[in-house]
């Protein structure tokens, strides 16, 4: 059997595409429900762990998930696009990897405008009790245009108006609303043990070192309907936050910030120019016995990436991993 690669969960939280819970994307021709059934049948599918890295992996012009039964020589080659600085990428071939590549840490970083990619993330808070503490947030760019939103929300939406979401996207800047609690994550009611309580945003920025960054968030809590004593100390509670921060900064490291009024946190994550979260590579097959290869990447923050298989020469061989 030649399996394409997908990732996803069974627990029934109401939040499809919750962040850390796996997700599978599809290289499709179009985007429709007949494109997308055609590329997962045709394995042109990659999996991820949490963060939405995008890659690409063919053998000459056969996608991923491609059967090249001629054994002719074939270059594989991979283009890897992450939201965090990129680990390493391994080309593994039948199992055992062949290749590492890891992006060059000591160039001098290139300046003048680049696309530019950070991470906003709030939560944490008590560590006992159920609180559910209720966000709204937004951002602003100067000096630089807002490319892409990703949204990194756990599971959970509790109710309709309580489900996370994109508010408002523009070039100037995007709004948001979500929820977080620590109560029970650990035991949530599908058994599920969670990596993370708190949520967060991608953003791919569009600037240089001046382009500015202003960040306004609240957050508010009421008494929780499984109250207990640390609950009760905290409602109704009102947390407040506005702060300014440049890219240049960010590249020098992360910045964090509790809420003013409320003890929850808010972390502007260290921003990663394109030199470090973008990776491309390649190898020649030498025609031989069959073999199959695949892709699987690894972030600085610990999330992954696996490019399904592409199988060269293997006519008369069977896989059933």
């Amino acid at each position: 059997r030649r399996f394409g690669f997908s990732a996803g969960t069974d627990t029934h939280d109401g939040y499809p595409g919750a962040y850390g819970q796996g997700l599978t994307g599809v290289w499709a021709n179009e985007n429709t429900r007949e494109g997308i059934l055609e590329a997962l049948r045709s394995r042109r599918c990659t999996a991820v762990t949490g963060d939405r890295i995008a890659v690409e992996f063919c053998a000459g012009d056969a996608p991923m998930g491609s059967s090249i039964e001629a054994d002719d020589p074939r270059d594989l080659t991979y283009r890897v696009q992450g939201w965090d600085f990129i680990k390493q990428v391994e080309l593994v071939r039948d199992n055992v990897p062949i290749q590492v590549e890891t992006p060059d840490y000591g160039a001098p970083n290139p300046t003048g405008e680049q696309l530019y990619r950070l991470r906003l993330e709030w939560g944490w808070g008590p560590m006992k009790g159920y609180q559910v503490f209720d966000w709204q947030g937004s951002v602003r760019i100067d000096a630089g245009r807002l490319e892409q939103v990703v949204p990194c929300f756990t599971s959970d939406p509790f109710d309709e108006h309580r489900r996370k979401r994109v508010l408002t996207r523009e070039e100037t800047g995007c709004t948001w609303q979500s929820h977080t609690s620590r109560g029970g994550m650990l035991t949530s009611r599908n058994g599920f043990v969670s990596a993370s309580a708190n949520d967060a945003l991608c953003l791919e920025v569009r600037g240089n070192e001046e382009t500015q960054l202003n960040i306004t968030f609240g957050c508010e809590t009421h008494t929780s309907l499984v109250a207990t004593m640390p609950d009760w100390t905290l409602s109704p509670s009102r947390g407040t936050l506005e702060r300014s921060m440049s890219i240049g900064e960010l590249l020098n490291g992360r910045q964090g910030f509790r809420m003013e009024g409320a003890p929850t946190w808010v972390v502007a994550h260290r921003a990663v120019p394109p030199s470090l979260y973008t990776i491309h590579g390649g190898h020649s097959h030498a025609p031989g016995d069959g073999s199959f290869y695949y892709l699987r990447v690894t972030q600085e923050n610990g999330q992954m990436a696996w490019a399904s298989p592409v199988w060269m020469g293997r006519s008369q061989q069977v896989i059933g991993r």
